[in-house]
This record gives structure tokens, C-alpha cells and sequence, in this order.
């Protein structure tokens, strides 16, 4: 058997331990069996960059995940979790999958959890990514004021290996100048002079092993979860199955630099120097803040970036590196709210929103129509849907109803009606693009096929949940649901829908005099207009619109979290009821304030001067010290024997003195210290002897 096949056994051997989660012979899981998904999380809405999807189960042989609905994915497991063991009854229950975010795009996904081919997580959540690529080449830092508290500021820097930005300020790492290497093994991250911050992986690649550990600091050493898919290996190692991976909370060891050695069987091929920094010694919670940064990716381009409290840092949530979005959608599990999807166009004060029937606890039953608002102007407008799931009537807020009949593919026929029903007009025939209404239709139909049990168990996300299958009661404060591929296309096509039939609506009370009617003011509004032109170079529906979010709504569209609180009166017109929501869009909007401008590019310090050792003031000591250097932020002291200078460095400092003890009485030395910060180290500093004496003058 292998080394890698005696790892695998072993993990499987480890998990029949009391507290079997999962036994042969279609016994049911035991409902103490515990397990949670911890990132991607309704909490960590946002994703960017390379990420972690990480948590932990009680007892399993595998745990995997399966993103957009696509094949199982295995993920490390069997890490050590001490949080877990008052749960669980042991701690080695952590998983963790690197992935990067950036190669699924833009836009909503989905995430499914399998404990041994049970699931116990299936959430929703929005990556959004400055590229579609692995970046190269990039840099950029930028200071955070009043963060993380009032009259505190902190940096961040682009890190490339995390595609994220870090945590960062003036911390020397020592260099390592021979590291072990190995051609079947490579540690990722992290990487020598490397700065990490907030939660995050250590990771890498053996092409055989049975066990892979590290250790920080010296300290004793760490097994991490060996064993993950890495399809990049496959020509240095013959196989796949090489990944390892063991998450860590960086700001538990402090701030500082710090030594990483990695193991495979006892061989180390890995020694690392890096720097964590941190901007608290625990995990923070109820943190909030948004940044834009300005000239990044790329000059005249902006970035904002969003505290993620699961991440313990920050994540892109929104950048002009993309394609511009028309509008910004938000789900409102708001119970009071009939709308359940609403999205604020992204150049003026308009809104479009898909209105729903809700029950008592804010769940969707149906969905009953589609609307349009004008924030600004006062102004909105309904389409019911029919039994058949086509836009039926039309009413606005000026009082004009409309009836909607003998669709086609390329026709509607449009009669007015007064408040009682009754023909205000000839019934006009006028051109429309069917499809977006027929792709509305279809998604109408499935909310009437299924029963609300049925899609409460779909939307609705749950946090964390037992591996019996049961889930969380719903309360008022959690979200209900969240942007899932079904609410996305289903206000993608209703806004299409809208666009289209209010322009037809235009049409026919052109044709049919008609006075005082709203859709002849929407049909030429910005975002109708932008709707429409999208509408227009979409030949075909979308063949399958449940199981991935149509891909032009996801280029075309900003995804922002749930929307908890919008009361509005249900008798109120689309107005009432859309401004509420579309205000809390446009003010997280807003929360980023203007454009941070990069740090200025840090320099290398000039080398100190004034450089003095004592010559016979001490038996026990030759005091140093220099000049100070206004843009250094450490200073390396040198000691040699001769007088040309030079020699070992004997310390690194952060003021401008030091005490050398570790001397011989009637012996000269010779100093010399380097100024340093973020961007290297100074030439050297004039050379000055010393000496102790056996009797201090």
C-alpha cells in the first residue's frame, strides 16, 4: 500500500470513533452530528481573490463541496479545531478548500456541503473580481482612516499570492538565504517576505506523503488536512491528489515577523520568514467600513473595498475594472415589503422590482407582478402577471389601467380600461420582442409548480445546521433568503419584461390617444432604455434558467446583501414600496466616500550618521548609538574585528541606541548601522571602535 493509501485509511479509520456520525446499512446519521460552513457564509456575502471554503464536521470520511451545481470537490479535512471540541467530543473536525473566486466570475453562485455525502449547507453568495485572470504585476497601497476605530488609521497592500489586499506596516523580515527545496513539494503561502493578515491558509502542494505538517515559531508541529485535487501537479507529481492545506487565525500569534517550516514525513522542504499584521489581538466583531481606492487596478480606475468579518480583512465588493453595471439588486426579506428583489439603476434614481406574495414570516409563495419607479419624479407603474404567467394588466400612478391580451410572437394586443374594467378605447395591436416574456413565464411557472415548503427549503440559507438534515427556526433577524440564481433571473427577465411592455404600452396610447399615461415617460427613462438594449441582442431565452444565473445578468448587474428592514403600507403604490429599498442601496453606495489616493512610494532611508561606541565607560557593555533618520523605521547594527567595518549584524532596532553585552573585556570592536524600512535597508553609516574596560571610568 502507499504512503498516500496508508493516509487515506488512516483518516478513515480515525472517524470510527464513539460519536459515529455515519454507519453502513442505511442507518440514519445520529442528530448530534454537527457541522458547519463557515465561508462562503450568508455573513461573507462578498468573495474575492483566492479564498478559503472552510468549516468544520464532528465525524466524516470526506467532506466536499460543489460550486454553480457542478461536480464534487474534495476538501482537506481532519484539521485541528480546538472551538469544536465541546461540539464534537475531539477537535480534529476542520476543512478547507482553496479556490480561487476570480475563475467563476462575477456575480451570484451557489455553494453545496457533503459530509460524507450528506448535505448540511447550501448558501448563496457574490464574487466579485477584478479580472478573470490570476493578476501579475500589480501593486498599490493605501491608508484607512479612522479604522478600525475613530482616530486609528491602518494601510493595506495588493498581495498577489492572496489576489486580496493585506494588512501592512513597517516590519523588517529577515532574510533566509539558503531554504531547503524540494522538486515534489512546494509551500504557496506563505511566501518568504510575505505579509498576511485577518484568517488565512496555509497551503501548498506533496506529491507524496503521508503526513504534511508545519510548524511556527519553533513551536510544536501542526498536521494539516493532506489529500485536496490539484490538477496542477499532475506533471511533477503523476497525480492529483496532492493539495494541503490548514487554516489559521494569523492575528493569534501577534504582530510582527515570524518563521514558517513545512514537512513532509518528517523532511522539511519549506522555511519561510513573513509578517503578520493585525489590527487587534482577537477576532473583531461588529466591524463595519467601505473604501474606494483610486487608481487601482489600473490608473483612472477605482476599487472599493468592503470589511468582511468571517475574512477578518477586507474584499473587492465593487470596481470599474469591469464592464459598468446598470443596476444594483438587493433581496428584501423585509415581511412588510411585497417586493422580494428590488435593483436601483446605477445612473439615475430609478428602480425596478419584482412583486411578490409573502406569508407571514417573509417567505415567497408567488410571484404576482413586476414594477417601475421613478424615485425622483414620483411616478411608477405595475404589470400584474396573469395565471399564465404573461403580464396581464397595467396600472400607474397617475390612475391609467391597461389590459394586456392575444400575445404573439412578435404582437400584444393593449386595451384601456377605467377603474371598473370597462373599455376606454379601441383595443391597439402593437409590436413586441417575446421572449424575455417568454423566459419570465417559464420562471412563473415554476414558483406555481413547486410548493412553498419546497422553495423555502431552496432560498432559504442556512447558517449552520445538524447532519440529521433539520435547520434553524427562522426568526425575524435572520435573512430568509438571499440572491440565488432563480431571484436573479427571475428580476433579470421581469425588468426585461417591464421594458419591453411599457414601450408597447407607450405605443398603444399613442395609437389610441390616451393622455396622462407613466409608461410613455418610463419607456424613454435610462435604465428602461438600458434594459431594452440588452433585450435587443438577446436573440434566444435562456434553455435552463433555475440552475446558473443567465450570464449577461451577471455582467449586467451589481449583487449587493439583503435588504432586512423597508417597511412600506402593501396598499401603497410600487413607489411606496420601492423608494424605501433603493434608498439603502444608494446609501451603502455612498458609504465609500470619495476616492483614497495610493501612499506615496516609499524610499529607501539615507544611512545614519553621528555614529558613536563608548570606549571604556563600561565593563559590561559598549554603548552605541546614531543619528536619527526620519523615514526609517528600524536600524540593523553591525560589529566586526577589523576596522574596515562590516561584519555580522548583532541587531535590529527600532530606536536609535543599543547596549552590546556580548563582549570581551580590553577587546576593540568596530560598528556600523543601516537605516531601513518597507523599501530596503540604507548604505552603511560611518564606522566608530569601542571597548570595555575592567574597571568602568
Amino acid at each position: 500500500m502507499s504512503d498516500k493509501a496508508v493516509s487515506r485509511s488512516f483518516v478513515a479509520l480515525s472517524s470510527l470513533l464513539p460519536g459515529l456520525s455515519l454507519v453502513l446499512c442505511g442507518v440514519p446519521l445520529r442528530a448530534q452530528a454537527q457541522a458547519n460552513l463557515e465561508s462562503p457564509s450568508p455573513e461573507a456575502f462578498v468573495e474575492s481573490g483566492i479564498g478559503l471554503i472552510r468549516g468544520w464536521v464532528c465525524n466524516a470520511t470526506q467532506v466536499e463541496v460543489s460550486i454553480d451545481g457542478e461536480a464534487l470537490r474534495p476538501t482537506a479535512y481532519g484539521t485541528k479545531r480546538g472551538d469544536t471540541e465541546a461540539v464534537c467530543g475531539d477537535t480534529n473536525n476542520g476543512f478547507g478548500l482553496t479556490f480561487p473566486w476570480y475563475q467563476i466570475g462575477d456575480g451570484v453562485h451557489n455553494l453545496r456541503a457533503f459530509a460524507d455525502g450528506v448535505e448540511f449547507a447550501d448558501v448563496n453568495f457574490t464574487v466579485v473580481a477584478l479580472s478573470e485572470d490570476f493578476l501579475t504585476g500589480l501593486s498599490g497601497e493605501y491608508p484607512l482612516a479612522n479604522f478600525p476605530s475613530a482616530g486609528v488609521s491602518s494601510r493595506i497592500r495588493w498581495s498577489e499570492p492572496h489576489q486580496n489586499f493585506v494588512f501592512v506596516r513597517s516590519i523588517s523580515i529577515p532574510d533566509n538565504p539558503n531554504p531547503p527545496s524540494h522538486p515534489r513539494a512546494h509551500l504557496e503561502s506563505p511566501t518568504q517576505g510575505s505579509y498576511e493578515s485577518g484568517i488565512g491558509l496555509i497551503r501548498g502542494w506533496v506529491c507524496e506523503a503521508s503526513q504534511v505538517e508545519v510548524s511556527i515559531d519553533g513551536e510544536a508541529l501542526r498536521p494539516t488536512a493532506y489529500g485536496t485535487k490539484r490538477g496542477d501537479t499532475e506533471d511533477a507529481c503523476g497525480d492529483s491528489d496532492n493539495g494541503f492545506g490548514l487554516t489559521f487565525p494569523w492575528y493569534q500569534i501577534g504582530d510582527g515577523a515570524h518563521n514558517l517550516r513545512a514537512f513532509a514525513d518528517g523532511v522539511e522542504f519549506a522555511n519561510v520568514n513573513f509578517a503578520v499584521t493585525t489590527i487587534s489581538e482577537g477576532f473583531l466583531t461588529g466591524l463595519d467600513g467601505q473604501f474606494k481606492l483610486a487608481n487601482f487596478p489600473e490608473v483612472n480606475q477605482t476599487t472599493n473595498v468592503r470589511w468582511s468579518e468571517p475574512h477578518q480583512n477586507f474584499v473587492v465588493a465593487k470596481t470599474t475594472a469591469t464592464p459598468a453595471k446598470i443596476a444594483t439588486i438587493a433581496a428584501i426579506t423585509d415581511r412588510s415589503n411585497p417586493i422580494a428583489v428590488t435593483g436601483a439603476s446605477s445612473t439615475s434614481k430609478e428602480a425596478t422590482g419584482l412583486l411578490t406574495i409573502k406569508d407571514t414570516i417573509g417567505q415567497i409563495l408567488q410571484i404576482d407582478g413586476v414594477n417601475w419607479a421613478d424615485t425622483d419624479a414620483k411616478v411608477s407603474t405595475d404589470l400584474i402577471l396573469g395565471d399564465d404567467g404573461l403580464p396581464a394588466t397595467y396600472q400607474d400612478s397617475s390612475g391609467t389601467r391597461a389590459r394586456f391580451s392575444a400575445f404573439t410572437e412578435t404582437t400584444v394586443t393593449v386595451e384601456f380600461v377605467d377603474s371598473n374594467d370597462n373599455p376606454q378605447a379601441e383595443p391597439v395591436t402593437v409590436s413586441i420582442q417575446s421572449s424575455v416574456l417568454q423566459a419570465l413565464q417559464e420562471i412563473i411557472n415554476l414558483f406555481k409548480t413547486e410548493s412553498a415548503a419546497s422553495l423555502a427549503q431552496k432560498t432559504r440559507l442556512t447558517p449552520s445546521a445538524s447532519l440529521s438534515g433539520s435547520t434553524p427556526a427562522a426568526t425575524e433577524t435572520s435573512p430568509l433568503f438571499s440572491l440565488n440564481s432563480l431571484f436573479v433571473n427571475a428580476y433579470w427577465y421581469g425588468s426585461l419584461a417591464t421594458a419591453e411592455t411599457l414601450c408597447a404600452v407607450q405605443k398603444a396610447a399613442t395609437a389610441a390617444g390616451v393622455a396622462n399615461v407613466v409608461a410613455s415617460t418610463a419607456c424613454d427613462s435610462p435604465l428602461i432604455k438600458a434594459f431594452l438594449l440588452l433585450a435587443s441582442l438577446r436573440q434566444t431565452a435562456n434553455n435552463d434558467l433555475t440552475d446558473q444565473t443567465d450570464p449577461v445578468a451577471q455582467q449586467s448587474l451589481q449583487f449587493d446583501a439583503d435588504i432586512a428592514e423597508a417597511p412600506c403600507n402593501p396598499a401603497d403604490s410600487s413607489l411606496g414600496c420601492l423608494t424605501p429599498a433603493t434608498e439603502i442601496i444608494r446609501t451603502r453606495e455612498l458609504q465609500a466616500g470619495d476616492a483614497i489616493p495610493p501612499a506615496p512610494p516609499v524610499t529607501v532611508p539615507s544611512a545614519p550618521t553621528g555614529l558613536n561606541a563608548s570606549d571604556g565607560l563600561f565593563s559590561d557593555r559598549i554603548s552605541v548609538s546614531w543619528s536619527i533618520v526620519s523615514e526609517a523605521t528600524n536600524y540593523q547594527v553591525y560589529r566586526s574585528t577589523s576596522s574596515s567595518g562590516g561584519g555580522a549584524q548583532i541587531g535590529q532596532m527600532q530606536n536609535s541606541s543599543l547596549n552590546d553585552f556580548n563582549i570581551a573585556q580590553e577587546t576593540t570592536y568596530w560598528y556600523s548601522a543601516k537605516a531601513c524600512n518597507d523599501a530596503g535597508c540604507s548604505d552603511f553609516s560611518n564606522i566608530d571602535s569601542g571597548f570595555a574596560t575592567s574597571t568602568a571610568q
